[in-house]
């Protein structure tokens, strides 16, 4: 017994030791800090946007397709900030068109919006994509796209109707 005493000693001693060592402060544990104040100035967006509610097409027959009234979206801005527009849709086909119901369900008959004589994108998809968005430009402007309803014969009749929601981005 003597020798597993005398063998268990020497590492009971350095067992202490090292505790010792790594719970005693040292210049290892030194530490330094610094403090920044970090300011910001927070105001509004510099540009809104201005859509009317409602934008009527009044009557649509059925196996037609017709351009009506252009619709104006404003963008009034306070300064000269890079801003464009994109379109997000309700049951959206085709990335450009969307689907107008009659009474909740669905017509047939489809509107687009163009810009010049070329469809707007109704996805969403203007959120990360330039290329899908529209009316870029600086400043305060107004954006007028054309409405397009294709209403094919087997349209559904009654009053139809579509929700766009239009979305100002910074860029």
């Amino acid at each position: 017994m003597k020798d597993i005493k005398k063998i268990n000693f020497p590492v009971y001693r350095l067992l202490v030791v090292m505790l010792l060592l790594i719970l005693t402060p040292g210049q290892a544990t030194a530490q330094a800090s610094a403090t920044v104040h970090l300011t910001a100035t927070f105001e509004a967006h510099p540009c809104s946007i201005v859509v009317p509610s409602t934008h009527p097409l009044g009557t649509i027959y059925t196996g037609s397709t017709k351009e009506y009234a252009p619709l104006t979206l404003r963008l009034n801005c306070t300064s000269m900030v890079s801003a464009r527009l994109y379109a997000t849709g309700t049951d959206v086909s085709g990335g450009n068109k969307v689907s107008m119901k009659v009474g909740g369900a669905a017509s047939n008959a489809t509107l687009q919006l163009l810009s010049g004589t070329s469809p707007i994108n109704l996805d969403g998809s203007g959120v990360t994509d330039n290329n899908n968005a529209f009316c870029a430009g600086t400043g305060s402007r107004d954006c007028v796209l054309k409405t397009k309803v294709v209403a094919p014969e087997n349209t559904r009749l009654g009053s139809a109707s579509t929700t766009i929601t239009f979305t100002l981005r910074y860029s």
